[in-house]
């Protein structure tokens, strides 16, 4: 019965992380866009030597560029905690590998709790979830 708990926690840990890292992959494919787009007016703003509007396309597009480098990193931890998840399920050493995935996720929480706040609250969830396996784990 423990190891059905633990499995069908971990399954969740992954169902959830695998939901959000499409969100995520959708709003990243149009901050892209978005991305293109503030390059071109950028590039057309100093074409017609229109400095001040290639400068606010400029720093706008540069705040879409920190957010798109953020997204990546949302990216590679989910990758990164859903192989971990697949490492346990598979050698079933869950207490030693577990701990670490913690601290992934409440880094990302802390990173982008200002940034994306609908986010950080399924972080919580997931968060959650692993603290739970980890309490069925250590018992």
């Amino acid at each position: 019965m423990r190891e059905d708990a633990i499995s069908k926690i971990i399954t969740q840990i992954k169902h959830t992380i695998i939901s959000e890292n499409f969100k995520i992959e959708l709003l990243y494919r149009k901050l892209r866009h978005r991305e293109k787009e503030l390059l071109e007016k950028v590039i057309d703003a100093k074409m017609r030597k229109d400095n001040v509007r290639a400068l606010m396309y400029a720093k706008e597009l540069a705040m879409v560029r920190r957010v798109l480098r953020r997204i990546s990193r949302i990216q590679l931890i989910f990758e990164r905690a859903l192989i971990r998840l697949e490492t346990i399920e598979i050698f079933g050493s869950y207490k030693y590998k577990i701990v670490p995935l913690n601290s992934l996720i409440s880094d990302l929480k802390l990173e982008f709790k200002d940034i994306l706040p609908k986010f950080t609250l399924k972080l919580d969830s997931i968060e959650k979830r692993i603290r739970e396996l980890q309490a069925k784990l250590n018992s």
